[in-house]
């Protein structure tokens, strides 16, 4: 798919979408509990449309409604195919929470999260209790046992995914686990597993992110009948920077003001930047003033590179942002991609170590995109249209399925 956008189409206002990384996780939580629980706004994202097919095929009692979800677990198999299509956090969280339980399955997945390895998920299983059975480190794979309580040692520095994983899988156990974590990375991403862990009933305690103590014999158990899922500061990150680079500005609506999400933090790197920022209930307004140069560390934030890459493209002189290591898993090598798609829109961008250098000139030129089936990459190249005067072509656009269908209806409207 191929769409064309120029600095004209960007829409006055927007709604945001359902955040998919709390709606995948409170899914789960769901379907892990015996008593009826509806979530409401959940969204029609890829990632957790897949998660809901690969949680019904198991089992699990989930209806769909014009609201959100109705579901049930209480019918979730002991067996069977784990295929959350490409989401690495929903095939992260369910293989370790299904092992957990017991039983056999075979692990799948589709398009990119077959590039994507899973030697931490493998070594873990193996490690504690879990036959596994794969020709590489990637999917797909067999496993089948049950996890064993006891002591975890877990590597962040590669994302908190794992981790996610491990703290919705170990309070299934018989007895208490602790799981001690080098170089934690990530760490609003825990918070908001945390968060959804409490609603759901489930006691963990934690030590600055380096060791978390879980109880055993832990039941999911939702404290509320009904629950929001609140609007997605990772998809609104487009819209924020697009309010950045626009004389007009644009109103941003559904997003929670004080949320946990880290993605959040884009309000303040934009505004530090020089944009007009203005909230009134949970109308975020964001509006053009100074595109100045910045330097951000975005290690707990990888996501956030494809819009701050456009962000720096708008001031004159060179922004720096820190955390590059983080992007070499994800749907696209991100970093290179980056690198190579928008040196076509006249943009440097220089890799070193661990920061990428982004010389700025306020201007783009007009180009063809390919979004290398990245949905990250495709939203980032539409906001670069306003820095241009003429259209930006992006090819593959449909990746943003993946987080955000409705992207480009926003922008025609």
């Amino acid at each position: 798919m191929e769409v064309k956008i120029h600095k004209s189409h960007l829409p006055k206002e927007v709604a945001i979408p359902p955040s998919k990384s709390l709606a995948q996780r409170y899914i789960l939580a769901a379907a892990l509990s015996e008593t009826t629980c509806q979530l409401f706004n959940t969204g029609n994202a890829d990632d957790v449309k897949n998660l809901t097919h690969a949680l019904q095929l198991g089992g699990a009692s989930i209806q769909q409604t014009e609201v959100g979800l109705v579901i049930n677990g209480k019918g979730l198999l002991h067996d069977g195919i784990l295929n959350c299509g490409e989401s690495g956090l929903a095939t992260r969280l369910i293989i370790p929470v299904m092992a957990a339980r017991g039983g056999k399955y075979n692990a799948r997945g589709e398009g990119s999260i077959l590039k994507r390895s899973m030697s931490d998920i493998i070594s873990l299983l193996k490690n504690h209790g879990v036959h596994v059975m794969h020709e590489n480190e990637f999917l797909p794979f067999q496993f089948d046992g049950k996890l064993v309580a006891g002591n975890y040692t877990l590597d962040g520095s590669a994302g908190s995914q794992y981790l996610s994983g491990l703290l919705m899988a170990l309070p299934l156990l018989e007895n208490e686990s602790i799981v001690d974590v080098i170089n934690p990375t990530s760490t609003p991403y825990i918070d908001l597993t945390l968060h959804v862990l409490h609603d759901f009933g489930i006691e963990i305690s934690k030590n600055n992110y380096t060791q978390f103590t879980i109880r055993g014999k832990q039941k999911y158990q939702p404290i509320k009948s009904e629950i929001f899922v609140e609007g997605d500061y990772s998809g609104a990150s487009f819209w924020i920077t697009a309010g950045a680079l626009s004389a007009e500005g644009i109103s941003i609506y559904n997003l929670k003001k004080n949320s946990l999400q880290g993605d959040r933090i884009l309000v303040d790197v934009a505004q530090k930047s020089g944009a007009k920022i203005e909230w009134k209930n949970d109308e975020l307004f964001v509006q053009q003033n100074k595109n100045n140069p910045f330097e951000f560390d975005a290690t707990d934030v990888p996501d956030l590179f494809p819009p701050l890459v456009v962000l720096a493209a708008a001031a004159q002189g060179e922004s720096k942002i820190h955390g590059i290591k983080r992007l070499f898993n994800k749907e696209s090598n991100r970093a290179l991609v980056l690198q190579k798609e928008f040196l076509k829109c006249g943009l440097q961008i220089n890799l070193s170590d661990n920061t990428m250098h982004i010389i700025g000139t306020g201007k783009l030129q007009s180009a063809t995109i390919d979004a290398n089936h990245d949905h990250r990459i495709a939203m980032s190249a539409a906001v670069a249209s306003l820095l241009s005067e003429q259209d930006i072509t992006v090819t593959g656009a449909e990746a943003v399925n993946k987080s955000y269908p409705d992207f480009w209806n926003c922008w025609k409207k």
